[in-house]
């Protein structure tokens, strides 16, 4: 709680105390004093600044002319000019700590060669606040630190080597290693997208750990492989991923073709949630066509055309009946004859 707080809470219960034990007419007599104290309030203002009493290089001792009805003085001050801000600032950097019963006080831990401004408060049994009197400024003994500043040579050196690790921050592509998004293909693989190229290159280094958020128990990685984008990776896991369920997974060692890598500061750990569904992923033993091949049917060269099979095939009966008809004919076309 700050001076100006604490002296409005004793001033409200020192009142709330006196009220309590007086009868009606000495609470009539009570207001009238407060207006006459209301009229005097306008009057209760300072005429003139503080002035110095002593002064080090680190300590300044004020004093101030006292007002009637005051219960104490508040000093503030500051690096800063109030009255000089024209209206942009309207109280000081500080304050003293505690109300001042009398018209003296000493600031100390300030800094020598610094130019310090200072104004007063009074405070009445009514907890009514003056305004800041006239502003004093003071100029602390002793001379002020000095910034060392660089020479010309030091400033264009170091304007180098700050253009010198903008330029490596740029080159070597420098953000850190990223997981992009995850995605669950079947119940048992995943496919993981980075923000970067990553490493591939026989050597390159890729370990994935993932498990249930909720319980802990971890699913083993079977295998994982690079995509033809060199951003994707396809993780294959020993166990199975369970539907709607909340997993982590996370990136044990990882290189990027930019040299950055888990230690580097990689998002190690990534939670994600498995859909409603999940499909199992059936092994079969013929090779998987490259992701970009597109595989063109296989077309028999002896084959007959599509209309071919629309025909009526002819088979053993159907001969005979037809060469039945043919004799019938045959007989028919010789008995007209004769």
């Amino acid at each position: 709680m700050n001076t100006k707080n604490k002296i409005l809470v004793a001033v409200m219960a020192t009142t709330l105390s006196f009220t309590m034990g007086v009868n009606a007419e000495e609470v009539a007599n009570k207001t009238a004093e407060n207006n006459v104290s209301a009229v005097e309030t306008k009057e209760f203002a300072f005429t003139a600044s503080p002035e110095v009493k002593e002064k080090t290089d680190s300590t300044v001792t004020l004093t101030w002319e006292e007002l009637p009805d005051a219960l104490g003085y508040v000093v503030s001050y500051g690096e800063i000019s109030v009255e000089k801000s024209n209206g942009e600032f309207e109280v000081y950097e500080k304050e003293a700590p505690d109300l001042i019963e009398g018209n003296e006080h000493t600031i100390e831990a300030l800094v020598s060669g610094k130019t310090y401004y200072f104004a007063v408060t009074a405070i009445d049994k009514n907890a009514q606040e003056t305004k800041f009197s006239p502003e004093l400024e003071v100029v602390m003994d002793g001379e002020a630190p000095v910034k060392e500043e660089a020479s010309i040579e030091e400033n264009v050196e170091e304007t180098k080597e700050e253009v010198k690790a903008t330029e490596e921050i740029k080159t070597n592509n420098a953000w850190a290693l990223e997981i992009s998004n995850i995605k669950t293909i079947f119940n048992n693989q995943m496919e993981i997208t980075f923000n970067k190229y990553l490493d591939n290159s026989e050597a390159a280094v890729r370990e994935f750990k993932v498990s249930d958020k909720n319980t802990g128990e971890e699913i083993a990685v079977e295998d994982s492989r690079l995509t033809n984008n060199d951003m994707t990776v396809i993780v294959d896991l020993a166990g199975e991923l369970k539907t709607d369920s909340e997993y982590n997974l996370t990136v044990i060692a990882l290189n990027a073709k930019d040299g950055s890598n888990i230690e580097a500061g990689v998002e190690g750990t990534r939670s994600f949630v498995t859909p409603l569904e999940l499909f199992t992923r059936v092994e079969t033993d013929e090779p998987e066509a490259p992701k970009d091949e597109v595989v063109e049917p296989e077309v028999e060269l002896n084959a007959a055309p599509a209309q071919a099979k629309n025909l009526p095939q002819t088979g053993a009966q159907e001969v005979i009946v037809l060469f039945l008809a043919m004799a019938l004919a045959g007989l028919i076309f010789v008995r007209r004859k004769a």
